[in-house]
């Protein structure tokens, strides 16, 4: 959690990148985000949570699959989840 409210404080912020290449930010700005990093977190979990119940059926068949082998393919993935098939776009690397 630590992590996220550090990125979304260096994206909300105004900061300048130092000689160092290290950001610099004014003390008194960079406490006053705190309510709004505070709802993007709320969201952003809210919509984690919600994402993983809408595919738990996906996500329960795949680790089944990954319960008796070490991997499976990205092929395997789309058909476990009853995804489309993957284009030729999509297929290269």
């Amino acid at each position: 959690m630590r992590d996220a409210t550090a990125v979304l404080k260096f994206a909300l912020v105004p900061h300048t990148i130092g000689e160092d290449r290290r950001a610099e930010f004014d003390e008194g700005q960079f406490k006053a985000p705190g309510p709004q990093i505070q709802q993007l977190l709320q969201e952003c979990y809210a919509r984690a949570v919600a994402f993983i119940q809408a595919h738990m059926p996906a996500i329960e068949r795949i680790a089944g699959a990954l319960m008796t082998r070490l991997e499976v393919t990205p092929d395997e993935v789309r058909q476990l989840a009853f995804l489309p098939e993957a284009t030729k776009e999509e297929k290269q690397p």
